[in-house]
């Protein structure tokens, strides 16, 4: 058997959906009337863990996994890193600032798209989704270190 592309993507797929389901026994399931916080995880574990099988089932039309050009793997490890330290700071620094840093570091930084369109973007996105969810909607975020 030649393992495909898909084949690695459904066994990482299925890995999640049962660190999902794992994570989520501690928290009370409830009943179908009233439902607890450990119905999300039950349920999106079940959601990825059938998409897994779906498209291990499908891997035949998909390239063999011996034919990817890892050309662009630096560039996936940045922008991993990036996102890791966008959420470790998310606390600390707040909504606007961490998303703000982090759509400026990854267009300007590692896309190298021109600054006055990575500003544009950034501050739109950030302060847009910040004035939508923040304000309009009132989701609760964590206060930063500067008070939004």
């Amino acid at each position: 058997m030649t393992v495909r592309r898909d084949h690695i993507a459904a066994i990482a797929l299925l890995a999640l959906g049962v660190a999902t389901f794992l994570l989520g026994q501690e928290l009370p399931f409830g009943t179908a009337a009233s439902p607890g916080p450990g119905m999300l995880p039950f349920v999106s574990a079940g959601v990825i863990s059938a998409l897994a099988i779906v498209v291990f089932l499908g891997a035949r039309s998909s390239p063999p996994f011996g034919t990817i050009v890892w050309d662009d793997l630096p560039h996936a490890v940045v922008v991993l890193i990036a996102a890791s330290a966008a959420a470790a700071l998310y606390t600390t620094l707040g909504f606007p600032i961490t998303i703000g840093l982090l759509l400026f570091g990854l267009m300007f930084g590692i896309e190298r798209m021109p600054l006055p369109t990575s500003l544009a973007i950034t501050l739109g996105m950030a302060g847009g989704t910040y004035l939508l969810l923040g304000r309009l909607l009132k989701t609760p975020m964590p206060q930063g270190i500067f008070g939004f």
